[in-house]
Formats: structure tokens, C-alpha cells, sequence
């Protein structure tokens, strides 16, 4: 189109096939199961080639980092190419929280909104993908769904659970911080348990 670069429209292509709505989606029943339950599962929300593609780029491209805490010690990060093991993560604090003891975790993280902020790839694959999270086909797909019609933004992390990771039980209630729903996009291997 007249006024468009090349590199624009060939940015715009990269946006479309790392981030695409599926529009498939049932958005009525959608609806009807967030509003009677309080939580939906949206399957196959992206595209298959979305799907596949930000596979690829979580899996060869995102510089992870260590997101853990295990007890009140914490939350804490370390970024790509700072120590990975820090020693106030081994021992009796991680093994308690494991045996169900207090609040923890550990896994591999990129906090997408510190990098997008900090400029820690600027342009990358992972701004993209924060930048979809933002647009109006996501935000409108949270705000129909949750029947929220005042969502502003949507924060962004990709988190990845290598041998050794772990959860615990916990809730997503960050009122203070104006959390008003929780999403996760979920790309794994159909095999995985």
C-alpha cells in the first residue's frame, strides 16, 4: 500500500503468524462456560501456525532466565548469564516448600514486560508477541469472554518447567496490583504430562 515500507509490511506478516487469534472460536459458549464457572480452557486459541511458530521461538530463541522463591525469599530473578544457582535456593527452604510447606517456585522465566520496558531486544520476537497480548483482537477476545469490558493491558511472561522445576499450589489474586482476570497460553507437546 502507498506509504508502507517493506520492512512495515513484512513486520506486519511476522505479527500475523506469531500472534493469530483462531477464528474458529465459539466465543458464545466461551462465554457461557467463563461466566458460569469463573475460568474457561480456550483450546487451540491461536492458529496452528501461530501456535507452531511461537512454539519456535520459546524453544530457540528466549534467552531464560530463573525465576524462584521459597518462602517469604522472595520472588527473585536471575537473567540469562547471571548465576543460575544462587544459594539461597538449595537446601531445607526448597525442599519444605516442596513437601508442601509454604509458597515457592522455580522455574526457567523472560519476563516479557521487563524486557519490552527495558529494551533488552528491541523490535525482538518477544516484544511482538507483548505487543499481540495488547491489540484489540487479544484484548477484545479477554474483555468478550471475561464480559470485562474496561481491561487495559496484558502483562506477559514466557515461563518454561525443565527436570528439577516446580509450582506450588497457588491463586492469582493480585487486586493490589489491578490484576482483574489470569490468562495462560499454554504450548506444549500434545504428549505432555
Amino acid at each position: 500500500t502507498s506509504g508502507t515500507s517493506k520492512l512495515e509490511g513484512t513486520a506486519r506478516v511476522a505479527l500475523l503468524s506469531l500472534f493469530e487469534i483462531n477464528p474458529d472460536l465459539d466465543i458464545g459458549a466461551l462465554c457461557a462456560d467463563f461466566a458460569a464457572n469463573r475460568r474457561v480452557q480456550i483450546r487451540n486459541v491461536l492458529t496452528e501456525e501461530a501456535a507452531r511458530n511461537l512454539t519456535a521461538v520459546l524453544a530457540k530463541g528466549t534467552p531464560w532466565g530463573l525465576s524462584w522463591q521459597a518462602g517469604e525469599d522472595g520472588p527473585n530473578f536471575n537473567r540469562a548469564g547471571q548465576s543460575a544457582a544462587d544459594p539461597r535456593m538449595t537446601g531445607q527452604k526448597i525442599h519444605s516448600v516442596m513437601q508442601g510447606e509454604g509458597y515457592g517456585f522455580a522455574f526457567a522465566s523472560y519476563p516479557m514486560l521487563d524486557a519490552y520496558l527495558g529494551h533488552w531486544d528491541q523490535g525482538g520476537p518477544h516484544d511482538i508477541v507483548l505487543e499481540h497480548l495488547n491489540s484489540a483482537p487479544f484484548m477484545d477476545l479477554l474483555s468478550a469472554v471475561s464480559g470485562m469490558d474496561d481491561l487495559i493491558k496484558a502483562d506477559g511472561q514466557a515461563t518454561l518447567y525443565a527436570p528439577g522445576h516446580f509450582l506450588a499450589w497457588h491463586d492469582f489474586i493480585y487486586v493490589m496490583e489491578g490484576w482483574r482476570v489470569a490468562y495462560v497460553v499454554n504450548l506444549c507437546p500434545v504428549e505432555w504430562r
